[in-house]
């Protein structure tokens, strides 16, 4: 009997999914793996315990919630996931969700499993120009995605392995590996991981992509949080972050951004860097320890580096 699952990457795809009147069970993937650090075997204890510990900082939820909402429906579909004829991931091109894919995919390379494993990722579309996610499809156009799906085999389950083990390392500059190896199946990868690099330091200035972005509304005049937030939100290209996420970058820029430093915005920027705490981790590399070389457009190790 064939029994498909379909791993969604949001309650608001699961809503629309519903409508769809696709069969098939339902799962959806709630973590934010682009945040925070990671490790490559998402099943241990370990590593569920080391995003509870930065989920309940970095976000506003409990202990309980998180348990409730990701790590519980994880453990209960380890135990289900063999029983699939046919698993399909539902993802978007941005970062956030990129993230997200290529750990679920390791994971699900690791089980050997009997059953196909799929995967459909909206991005590019024909009736706009622009980037679109799941969200803006409506939901009768699901099937269509549906019979359009890529079907993944030992080679692409690896490529998506390699890339994840690499984001979880220490060392960050290896992803060049997998955005100069393009992959048609992956086709939104090499961008997202782009702008992973971009989210550490840059060597001018010593502030991020996103960290300068938003320092330049705030010099423009906009001194309103939410404006600043609106502004980012509709900036970003593949970032894909929701608003608490660039809440928490103008929190951790709160203590400097309201500082008159003049006119002089590249020099306001160096002296920020200051006063900012870098040691945090994205995936498994410390951010203290690397820059984004504006002249080389690549990520190099910190001279500080031991």
């Amino acid at each position: 009997m064939v029994k498909n699952l379909h791993i969604l990457n949001g309650e608001s795809t699961l809503s629309l999914f519903k409508q769809s009147n696709l069969e098939g069970d339902t799962f959806v993937w709630q973590e934010v793996l682009c945040e925070g650090p990671t490790q490559q075997n998402i099943t241990t204890d370990e590593f569920w315990k080391e995003r509870t510990e930065f989920m309940t900082k970095f976000f506003e939820i409990t202990e309980e919630d998180f348990s409730e909402k990701v790590v519980t429906p994880f453990r209960k579909l380890e135990k289900e996931i063999d029983v699939y004829s046919e698993i399909i991931l539902w993802f978007e091109y941005d970062l956030f969700c990129q993230i997200n894919m290529i750990a679920l995919l390791s994971w699900l390379k690791d089980l050997d499993l009997t059953g196909q494993i799929s995967l459909i990722c909206v991005g590019e579309s024909e009736e706009s120009e622009n980037l679109i996610g799941l969200g803006q499809v409506p939901a009768e156009k699901y099937p269509e995605l549906y019979d359009k799906r890529v079907k993944l085999n030992t080679r692409e389950l690896t490529h998506a392995q390699d890339t994840w083990q690499t984001y979880c390392s220490q060392y960050p500059d290896d992803l060049y590996n997998f955005i100069l190896l393009k992959m048609e199946e992956f086709q939104y990868l090499p961008a997202a991981l782009e702008c992973h690099l971009k989210r550490f330091p840059f060597s001018n200035n010593g502030l991020t992509e996103i960290e300068n972005k938003a320092i330049e509304l705030y010099q423009s005049g906009i001194h309103d949080d939410f404006k600043i937030v609106g502004q980012l939100l509709r900036w970003q290209s593949h970032y894909g972050f929701g608003d608490l996420q660039y809440f928490n970058t103008l929190e951790f820029l709160k203590s400097v951004l309201e500082i008159n430093r003049g006119d002089d915005l590249e020099a306001y920027k160096s002296e920020l860097t200051t006063h900012l705490n870098r040691d945090y981790k994205l995936g498994g590399a410390n951010v203290s320890q690397w820059i984004w070389d504006t002249n080389e457009k690549a990520l190099t190790p910190n001279e500080s580096m031991p």
